[in-house]
């Protein structure tokens, strides 16, 4: 069934149309964020103005624009049903592509639920950051630097004059 409504917008249109498609259900999880970086991109509408047409909080929106963000072999796996835009979501944590492929493929022939991804992406995330924190290497001075004092907070009190200082740096720069 057709309806035609004349004297309207292209932006009007454009809503009515999502709507319609929406009651229908015929719209997946990617053709939604499409539809939703046009009617911000194309035709100027603020998350606000999606929110109070009915698009969803600005949190929802912004999560569902991300998944525009996936590789195209993920958003084929959510518009061909076979991981749901939750899985989508979370795969979105992962910072490659290639993490974001290998972790698709894993849902599918796993089977796993949108909470047992979630666990498995913390733990990788976690680790992946433990990693990162054992190759930081401090470098301390050999010797000492004059006016400046090398102290633990047990012992600050410990300066010349009874006062307590701060220094504040960056670490090393290579």
């Amino acid at each position: 069934q057709c309806l035609v409504k004349k004297n309207i917008d292209e932006r009007t249109a454009a809503h009515l149309s999502y709507v319609a498609n929406a009651e229908r259900k015929t719209l997946n999880s990617i053709e939604e964020a499409e539809h939703i970086r046009r009617m911000k991109d194309y035709y100027g509408f603020t998350f606000d103005d999606l929110e109070l047409k009915g698009y969803g909080s600005p949190a929802t929106i912004k999560n569902r624009l991300k998944l525009l963000e996936l590789p195209e072999q993920v958003k084929q796996m959510v518009q061909n049903g076979k991981i749901t835009s939750g899985h989508a979501l979370e795969l979105t944590r992962l910072s490659t592509d290639l993490e974001k492929k290998k972790m698709a493929r894993r849902i599918k022939d796993h089977d796993l639920t949108v909470n047992v991804l979630k666990n498995q992406i913390t733990r990788y995330l976690a680790k992946d950051r433990k990693k990162h924190k054992e190759r930081t290497e401090v470098i301390v001075p050999a010797k000492e630097i004059p006016g400046v004092y090398f102290k633990d907070c047990c012992s600050m009190d410990e300066l010349p004059d009874g006062s307590i200082q701060l220094i504040v740096s960056s670490p090393p720069q290579n």
